[in-house]
């Protein structure tokens, strides 16, 4: 995640696509969640931001198909989210919509 905002001060959104792709489709795959070490448990909650930067990064890049993935992913995620999140939940839901999502 860090990566991929220096990229996004670089202004550099292909770099930081990348990045929280490689983050998504490969790290995720080789860490312990379930260990008591402190950077799985501060990677594991920092997922949803990672998923909605790829979503948002996609959408921006014009890959509808990608972010419509990641936005509906989040989505179902947080189908029972607290109220705090609904603001949160109302922006990813406009998102998703206009990127032709039902």
């Amino acid at each position: 995640m860090v990566s991929a905002e220096a990229y996004l001060a670089l202004r550099d959104s292909v770099n930081a696509l990348q990045m929280v792709r490689w983050v998504l489709d490969t790290a995720v795959k080789v860490t312990p969640f379930n260990s008591n070490v402190d950077y799985a448990a501060g990677f594991g909650l920092s997922m949803p931001r990672i998923m909605l930067l790829r979503a948002d990064l996609a959408a921006a890049m014009g890959r509808a198909d990608e972010a419509r993935i990641w936005y509906k992913r989040l989505l179902d995620l947080w189908a029972n989210a607290d109220p705090e999140f609904q603001p949160l939940l109302e922006r990813i839901r406009r998102a998703y919509a206009a990127l032709g999502a039902v």
